[in-house]
């Protein structure tokens, strides 16, 4: 008892500081179950009174106080464990006037799953069944979900609706028209929906016609629903679910396996995630650090020879990106598509032959780089173009720092990562109060915070989070 108390008085005072977030941070995950014990739908019943933050994690922005027993339903999950914690948002319950409803973060430690009393329905007469509702209908498209809507059905004991994806039922919701289904939703992905009616006496109708609601590619994707990839590697993983726990599906897959993209990206573990089927009969989740577009050359003009070496290439540079810009190749030279080097590290493919540019957008702020390209297609590489001038993408953040301007550690224990994330990987050791360095590179926003890279004087070179800092 005298532990929880202990970390309930850490984790939950609004005072609580963010130096001692971060050394939670790098040891909690280690107590923190595999997977959420609850789903977004799920409501849940909170087993001591507990605070609500603004956002997930301990250094979330505390609301209030929800009293022990209070109910509510969960409507987000964060996507992993935060200082060793899963939390919840969750909608809490008005009960009373005098009590409003509260909506907010709360860690699972002290949930428990809410459990409907059963209560003995009283015989009714009533076997009609309502008319199953008509113009089911998606609205607007986008990547990780699909909103539904329906005429109302007209029966005067109608009681609300039940949700059906692929025949399975995921909602029952009451008399509105329209449904937000975020349960697993992946991009580039088709479903299928039906809805039935139910009334006061609990008969069902029969289900509506189906409706066929394909979701979009993510922004930014790298591939679409239906692109040839093959694998880059040797040994290459195949999961049943996007994600590291997932169960392998053997084989492991040998360096130039093709298959077809079937859904994706899925952001999980610091990866991108697509879903292959591929032709040797495996079908799963593969990373996408390990998949390459394949490109067949179409139609009659069959390449004999590699392509020449790409001319021109420019540098043009934004406050926030690098636009590269080449000629386009001689009539001759067959070309597949063109390998963006930056730094000596490819970062991306262009099978778009006909366009002779590409924007990099995740150029860090403050530092600087330099491209060059190179052409493919069947037959093999071409020679390396010639490499641009160093450019540095402008920084567009708060102004608090400059690049090689001189900053101090504020706390003592301020953690350093290698990238600009609280799930970075810890560069040790942690800092003492007062240590110097200078500014690299930054600010990038991840995970609430603004990021600086920074030289330490000591040694130590990586990503702090803009608060643990102070210029000098």
């Amino acid at each position: 008892m005298k532990h929880s108390n202990f970390l309930h008085s850490r984790l939950f005072a609004p005072s609580f500081f963010l130096v001692s977030f971060f050394a939670l941070a790098s040891s909690g995950t280690a107590f923190a179950a595999m997977k959420p014990l609850f789903s977004a739908g799920d409501t849940v019943v909170t087993t001591a009174n507990l605070s609500l933050r603004a956002t997930a994690g301990a250094t979330g922005v505390y609301v209030n106080t929800v009293p022990i027993n209070s109910r509510g339903k969960i409507t987000d999950v964060s996507p992993s464990p935060i200082s060793g914690y899963w939390w919840y948002k969750i909608d809490y319950n008005a009960p009373t006037e005098t009590k409003p409803a509260l909506i907010g973060w709360s860690i699972e430690t002290w949930l428990k799953k809410y459990t409907e009393p059963i209560i003995p329905k009283p015989v009714s007469s009533d076997t009609t069944a309502p008319s199953a509702p008509a113009n089911l209908a998606k609205t607007g498209d986008y990547s990780s979900k699909v909103i539904l809507t329906w005429a109302a059905n007209s029966d005067a004991d109608l009681a609300g609706y039940k949700i059906y994806r692929d025949s399975a039922l995921i909602a029952t919701v009451d008399k509105q028209i329209t449904y937000t289904d975020t349960q697993n939703i992946y991009p580039s992905t088709s479903y299928s929906y039906t809805i039935a009616a139910y009334d006061t006496a609990g008969n069902i109708s029969t289900q509506s016609p189906a409706l066929s609601a394909k979701t979009i590619p993510q922004s930014g994707s790298r591939f679409l629903a239906g692109t040839f990839v093959m694998t880059t590697d040797d040994y290459v993983s195949v999961r049943s679910t996007p994600s590291l726990l997932g169960t392998l599906v053997l084989p492991r897959l040998a360096k130039g396996t093709k298959g077809t993209v079937q859904a994706g990206p899925v952001r999980a573990d610091n990866y991108a995630w697509w879903q292959i089927d591929y032709d040797g009969g495996q079908k799963g989740w593969t990373a996408e650090n390990f998949l390459t577009e394949y490109i067949s050359t179409p139609g009659t003009a069959i390449a004999t020879i590699k392509p020449l070496k790409p001319a021109g290439l420019i540098a043009t540079l934004t406050q926030t990106s690098v636009v590269l810009t080449w000629n386009a190749p001689e009539a001759s030279d067959i070309v597949n598509g063109y390998k963006i080097y930056r730094a000596n590290v490819l970062i991306n493919t262009v099978t778009n032959t006909a366009t002779y540019s590409y924007t990099d957008t995740t150029a860090y702020p403050g530092v600087a780089y330099t491209y060059k390209i190179i052409a493919y297609n069947n037959i093999g590489n071409s020679p390396v173009s010639e490499t641009t001038g160093s450019v540095k993408v402008v920084s567009s953040g708060t102004g608090t720092f400059t690049i090689d301007g001189r900053v101090a550690t504020k706390y003592d224990l301020v953690s350093v990562h290698s990238t600009p994330s609280l799930y970075g990987k810890l560069v040790l050791p942690r800092l003492a109060k007062g240590t110097k360095g200078t500014v690299k590179a930054g600010p990038v926003r991840a995970d609430n915070y603004a990021w600086w890279q920074i030289d330490y004087d000591g040694g130590q070179k990586g990503w702090t989070a803009e608060t643990m800092l102070l210029k000098i």
